[in-house]
């Protein structure tokens, strides 16, 4: 596949600015509330699409600001870290921009940071933490990989075996195996979630950490209700059997369509659906790095964030050892700068539910929209201790429900035994208990529930 349509998809999908050589992950980032223990950084990814290198200029920092780049010479088809560290010197609320010159655009590219600092420390040192030399040198790289689909009984080249490669949430490839069941394609050393489907034969889906050691994927599917395995290896006996098969691949990559931001959707027209004031809270604790959990919610979020319109809003809370706000209600128009959170979101840290659905229900009040649709969607993978340290949880959204602010429960592939406590905080909230398992679920399970509690009653 031609890498330079890999990082036509990725633009079109990210946030840009100037020319369009440089494409950034994000321009936004909201430290929450900052303590002065906490870590005050945050790393901002440049790519170079262009076909030339791009060179870092200059830079503005305001006061209390530092930068530190991982390279200032950003080289074709590769990327760079940009460092911003904001130190506090008095507590409130604090909002700077960064511009960053480069060589490719006349304007700058200006990075915002903002926050609110509870407290500070006077002699906390301006620079940002050093970039290890090993993340200096992955940045960018990317490696050919060979997907091979074979049948569990006999082993036999799946052909036609559909596939889809989820990144951060987003589609990065849609592809078929060709007649010798394999299918080449390039990579950044990352966590893919990865699909694979054949008529007849079941299907196989999990999150697969891939690095450029990793020269061959075998996936063998099996019939329906089988187990499917996946194994990672480089095996030359397996790969001689392939190539005696070796025949012309065949690739179809299907770009996603990308929908006019303003234009209502013929699927959730205005006049059928009252308008939306979503709040996503969001467990972001360690254990939503298993399993694919967090690429699968991701997956969810983007599906919605696609279907909403101009009239409804989007706000993203996040929880684990503290609670943030990662994205203050924005216009569901402005559908680049909600993926660009979505895709940034982080697993790391302890759940502590309590503090995020207090801010949940915070933003959820102030950006309330009247007669319309005002709900949060809280998600995670674990449990809710309604006897202990949760105990306080329903009586405060008994409370918020009986205003009209809705809560619905996103469980993202988590135990039976959680369950229970989940179904309860919906029912008391007026809203329901959804649990995502799979790729499938993570499309639809968002959309559906929107649409039944944004439908206007006749």
């Amino acid at each position: 596949m031609n890498r330079n349509l890999v990082f036509l998809l990725l633009f079109l999908f990210s946030a840009f600015s100037g020319a369009g050589q440089i494409v950034t992950d994000k321009t936004f980032y909201d430290f929450g509330e900052v303590k002065k223990e906490d870590p005050k950084y945050v790393d901002f990814k440049f790519t170079n699409i262009s076909g030339s290198p791009v060179k870092i200029i200059k830079y503005d920092t305001p006061y209390g600001v530092s930068c530190r780049f991982s390279d200032k010479t950003i080289m074709p088809d590769a990327s760079v870290l940009v460092r911003i560290k904001y130190t506090p010197k008095r507590k409130g609320e604090f909002k700077t921009d960064i511009p960053i010159y480069v060589s490719s655009n006349n304007e700058p590219i200006v990075l915002t940071v903002k926050g609110q600092a509870l407290t500070f420390n006077v002699d906390e040192r301006l620079e940002s933490p050093e970039f290890k030399e090993s993340t200096e040198k992955k940045i960018g790289e990317t490696f050919d990989l060979k997907i091979h689909v074979v049948q569990k009984s006999d082993r036999e080249p799946v052909a036609n075996a559909r596939i889809e490669i989820i990144w951060d949430g987003m589609i990065y490839r849609k592809t078929l195996t060709g007649s010798n069941g394999t299918v080449e394609s390039d990579f950044f050393p990352d966590k893919y979630y990865i699909v694979v489907k054949a008529d007849n034969l079941g299907r196989f889906e999990s999150e697969l950490s891939i690095h450029k050691n990793v020269k061959d994927l075998v996936i063998e599917l099996g019939p329906e209700g089988t187990l499917s395995q996946v194994t990672e290896d480089s095996a030359d006996v397996y790969e001689t059997e392939i190539i005696e098969l070796q025949d012309e691949t065949a690739i179809q990559v299907e770009p996603m369509a990308i929908q006019d931001e303003t234009a209502e959707n013929p699927s959730f027209p205005d006049k059928e659906y009252g308008p939306n004031n979503i709040v996503f809270l969001i467990d972001v604790s360690v254990s939503m790095k298993q399993k694919g959990k967090l690429n699968l919610l991701k997956a969810s979020m983007i599906e919605l964030t696609h279907l909403l319109r101009t009239i409804d809003k989007v706000a993203i809370v996040t929880y684990s050892s503290n609670a943030t706000v990662a994205l203050v209600s924005t216009p569901a128009s402005n559908k680049s700068e909600i993926i660009d959170v979505i895709t940034s979101l982080e697993a790391k840290g302890n759940t502590a539910g309590q503090k995020g659905l207090k801010k949940a229900y915070q933003v959820l009040e102030s950006n309330a929209i009247k007669g319309g649709n005002n709900q949060i969607f809280i998600s995670t993978d674990g449990a809710f201790n309604l006897e202990k340290q949760d105990k306080g949880m329903l009586s405060t959204i008994q409370k918020q429900a009986r205003k009209g602010y809705k809560i619905s429960v996103i469980g993202i592939k988590n135990e039976k035994w959680t369950v229970k406590n989940m179904k309860k905080i919906a029912e008391e909230g007026h809203g329901n208990y959804i649990h995502i398992k799979n790729y499938d679920d993570a499309k639809e399970s968002l959309v559906t529930e929107v649409k039944l509690q944004s439908k206007v009653k006749k």
